[in-house]
């Protein structure tokens, strides 16, 4: 089961909507979270035989909005369609989240509702970035803007582990972006993650 917070996002809930029922044709159980009336009125202007579907759908009254600060909108809006939605995953009626609304509450709202891996320090933003021979997994892309080289060598395995498992590959390759690839180049804190990650088992691009 998947939880979808329905109300986040450029042109929600029109986008989100449709994009559930198209996975939920495919068999995808979900469990919508948004104002229902908003909601009920797109399912079934877009299918109207949506109740056919493995959908679910829960009222939430209010939405966090993309501009808003992250930590005051999970405390003040605690039926938000982000906090709802978590607190789903984080009782076990769902497995995982899907958002395309405020990145920063929902970082926030993951990291206090539903929790970290045991000796995870920090969580990561992560992404594919095209390149000229496929793509390549990039983070973190925002969640941390002050890290330490500790976090950085977390992340390295993170990566690692998500391209493993997502793109098949057994032994994917870690690099760490700086401004020149040289190793004596970059930030004291790309020096310092470079010296550590060079140190694990990872298959490190050190050029």
């Amino acid at each position: 089961m998947i939880a979808v917070d329905v109300m986040g996002g450029d042109y929600a809930p029109q986008e989100a909507v449709q994009g559930a029922l198209a996975a939920a044709q495919q068999g995808v159980p979900l469990i919508l979270f948004g104002n229902q009336d908003k909601v009920m009125p797109l399912l079934a202007h877009y299918y109207p035989r949506w109740r056919s579907l493995p959908i679910e759908l829960v009222h939430c009254s209010d939405v966090i909005d993309m501009d808003e600060d992250p930590i005051r909108g999970i405390l003040r809006k605690k039926d938000s369609s982000i906090v709802r939605a978590l607190q789903a995953v984080h009782s076990g009626k769902a497995q995982a989240f899907v958002s395309a609304g405020n990145s920063g509450a929902v970082m926030a709202a993951a990291t206090i509702i539903v929790g970290r891996v045991p000796g995870v320090m920090r969580p990561a933003i992560g992404s594919f970035l095209p390149t000229t021979t496929g793509s390549l997994f990039c983070l973190d892309l925002g969640a941390n803007p002050d890290c330490k080289p500790e976090y950085l060598v977390q992340f390295a395995y993170m990566g690692y582990a998500y391209v493993r498992l997502i793109k098949h590959i057994a032994q994917p390759r870690i690099a760490l972006l700086s401004n020149g690839h040289e190793s004596y180049k970059g930030s004291a804190l790309v020096k310092a993650a470079f010296d550590l990650i060079a140190k694990t088992d990872l298959e490190f691009i050190e050029y």
